[in-house]
């Protein structure tokens, strides 16, 4: 267990990729408002953020976040931080008072994930963090002997489609985003498209066309989706 100095106060970042589901029949609830950006303000607690890590640097290398599983930290209002480590979720109970975080070790579920993920580190790293503050614009955690985590704040846009159902678009560093459906996350790299924005992965096609998109996840689709504004 670490102690670190928040030194700035912050604002807005948490799933993994998963299997494609199968048929839904309910409309699976999403957090959050569209479109959602966490840019941290002066004064704004930490509780209530959402972050995507984006890379560590220690020891003069850097490490860049994996192009496949998620890397989210989620710091909630009940003390507690919904850490997803590549195919892996799971929590970590935290205590904010005057500019002091206590962090405990991520309680994670144990899944095999995908040869080239980095869930373990990413975890390590976190119960490492001594300090947090802002980098221009990213979540920067202090690692003993000068090194660092940074996050990049997460954005989203939410649709509701035909049905009622609902899932989120997340920006990911770089040209990747992930579909964020019935809590939980399914990455898509970027790919062109005649018109509009698309993104392709295992199982999951996402398409649109200003405030309107498809969805096709596994045997699902998704159809009438509009940004819920």
């Amino acid at each position: 267990m670490r102690r670190l100095g928040l030194s700035t106060a912050l604002l807005l970042l948490a799933g993994c990729a998963a299997t494609p589901p199968g048929p839904v029949t309910s409309a699976p609830a999403t957090p959050a408002e569209t479109p959602q950006t966490a840019t941290p303000q002066p004064g704004q607690r930490l509780s209530g953020t959402r972050w995507v890590w984006f890379e560590t640097v220690s020891g003069g290398s850097r490490l860049a976040a994996p192009k496949s599983g998620m890397y989210l930290l989620d710091f909630g209002a009940n003390g507690f931080i919904r850490v997803t480590a590549d195919c892996n979720r799971g929590s970590a109970r935290y205590k904010y008072d005057s500019g002091k975080l206590e962090v405990s070790p991520a309680a994670l579920t144990r899944m095999a994930c995908p040869p080239g993920g980095q869930g373990a580190r990413f975890a390590a790293d976190l119960d490492r963090a001594e300090s947090a503050r802002l980098d221009g614009g990213m979540l920067a955690l202090g690692l003993p002997g000068g090194g660092a985590m940074r996050l990049a704040p997460l954005k989203s846009s939410r649709y509701e489609c035909d049905g009622g159902l609902r899932f989120g678009l997340v920006d990911l560093p770089g040209d990747d985003a992930a579909v964020e459906f019935d809590s939980r996350y399914f990455r898509a790299a970027r790919v062109q498209s005649a018109s509009g924005v698309a993104y392709e992965g295992a199982g999951v096609r996402f398409a649109s066309k200003g405030d309107e998109a498809q969805l096709d996840l596994g045997e699902q689709a998704l159809r009438g989706c509009k940004v819920k504004r």
